[in-house]
């Protein structure tokens, strides 16, 4: 949390909110939250606020065997498993 807090400047003068999910993983008691970074938990079983959960059952299954071993192989499979155009090239 340290890195991407310094990553995207938040800080004294820069706040920023946050959004996650309640999964047990974003929770832990061990994460510490930087300065100018704010939490704000989703409710329970919200999809619609997550449209991404959406594209999940579309990538799981046809990436979760596969070694991709670059960020560039992996973006161009799931571009084309969504056929989301708006990802940068």
């Amino acid at each position: 949390m340290p890195t991407f807090a310094k990553a995207i400047g938040a800080g004294a003068t820069k706040r920023i909110l946050l959004t996650i999910n309640g999964a047990g993983w974003h929770r832990s008691g061990k994460v510490k939250i930087p300065d100018g970074i704010h939490i704000k938990l989703l409710p329970p079983y919200s999809p619609g606020l997550q449209p991404a959960e959406r594209l999940w059952p579309l990538m799981e299954e046809p990436l979760v065997h596969q070694c991709l071993t670059l960020a560039n192989s992996m973006q161009e499979q799931v571009r084309h498993l969504t056929q989301f155009h708006g990802l940068p090239a």
